[in-house]
């Protein structure tokens, strides 16, 4: 293809031709699940570092699936197990580079980690980061979701989050990724649907798993019926005392 470069007084530059990418020759773009991740990143003033693969990355979730059979890598990692089979979008990249120059970046990553552990962010797939700082880590399903360390390069000023390809399509991710975080922690005011505890069921028959966020509506609840109750039996109490 042609691309016309612009007239810059005093100079004027020749036509000059543009080789496609293999990007573009695929057709390529961000999962829409990456995508819903970018309101929250600009929200907190976090740096996209990318998501789209350019032409030296050869396999991975960076790739869309179309480029990675196209390109004679059909069996890559990022394209077997059920995770990634069937792809939700054929051209998706499945991977997203975040900056960890925002305070509370290092705490949020061990978050995603400890989060994807417990069976909650079931889209993610690996993450490559720094906890620390310091030293990049990855953890995936291969290690159990335990922090391993990372023997590739970068990943300390920025980490990378993949997804399945079967998630691709899934816009909700930006909420349950970054949804209850901004730039300097959790919000204390959003303790998150599946943070819950056992306990006791209120009519004594068993305990029940309750969400964190109901327990204390619940609790004032019932210590208004035992307030009111008292309340009843005092009553009771002075009319008896009265009839005396």
């Amino acid at each position: 293809m042609i691309r016309l470069v612009e007239r810059d007084e005093p100079y004027v530059y020749l036509r000059e031709f543009l080789v496609p990418t293999l990007s573009q020759r695929y057709g390529e773009h961000p999962a829409a699940a990456l995508s819903s991740v970018v309101p929250h990143l600009k929200r907190i003033g976090a740096t996209l570092s990318g998501i789209v693969a350019n032409d030296a990355h050869t396999y991975g979730y960076h790739l869309s699936a179309a480029r990675l059979r196209g390109t004679g890598k059909a069996q890559d990692y990022s394209m077997t197990g059920p995770a990634n089979a069937p792809a939700a979008d054929q051209h998706a990249a499945c991977a997203i580079d975040v900056g960890m120059a925002w305070p509370a970046s290092r705490s949020w990553l061990e978050w995603v980690r400890t989060e994807r552990a417990a069976g909650r962010l079931p889209q993610i797939t690996e993450l490559i980061g720094s906890t620390d700082g310091k030293t990049a880590r990855y953890a995936a399903a291969s290690t159990a979701w335990k922090w391993n360390r990372y023997t590739g390069g970068g990943h300390v000023a920025w980490c990378h989050v993949a997804i399945g390809r079967r998630w691709a399509n899934d816009d909700d991710f930006g909420d349950a990724l970054l949804g209850r975080w901004d730039a300097n922690g959790q919000r204390e005011d959003d303790m998150g649907p599946e943070t819950t505890f056992t306990m006791p069921k209120l009519d004594g028959t068993g305990t029940e798993v309750v969400p964190l966020k109901t327990i204390l509506p619940r609790l004032l609840g019932k210590l208004l019926e035992v307030e009111w109750a008292l309340d009843g039996i005092k009553k009771r109490l002075d009319e008896l005392d009265k009839k005396q």
